[in-house]
């Protein structure tokens, strides 16, 4: 047999195959068995409510709080002094040892 043949013959039995064990139902026949279904979980299980949360600041009085304070520049200007003053501490790397091979 060639080995053109032999990979005609690989590529096609998988497919008659296929067709000669599943017979799939006619998809035009509405009368035709379906498949059985799995169950599928719902996106809200284990949902939780968010009732119990503290009460969020109305958008307005948000806006105006920040307004007052200079505007987002002026809070973003206070937010980097703050950690330039209190830098981040240093990770210690002395700490590390090499591993022996």
């Amino acid at each position: 047999m060639p080995i053109s043949d032999f990979r005609f013959f690989l590529c096609t039995v998988p497919l008659l195959w296929g067709t000669a064990v599943s017979a799939a139902p006619d998809p035009l026949d509405a009368q035709a068995p379906l498949p059985p279904v799995a169950p599928t979980p719902s996106a809200f299980d284990g949902y939780v409510s968010g009732r119990d949360d503290p009460p969020r600041v109305p958008w307005p009085q948000a806006n105006a709080a920040v307004a007052e304070a200079g505007g987002w520049r002026a809070l973003a200007r206070e937010a980097q002094q703050g950690t330039q003053n209190n830098p981040p501490p240093v990770h210690d790397h002395n700490q590390h040892k090499e591993r022996a091979p």
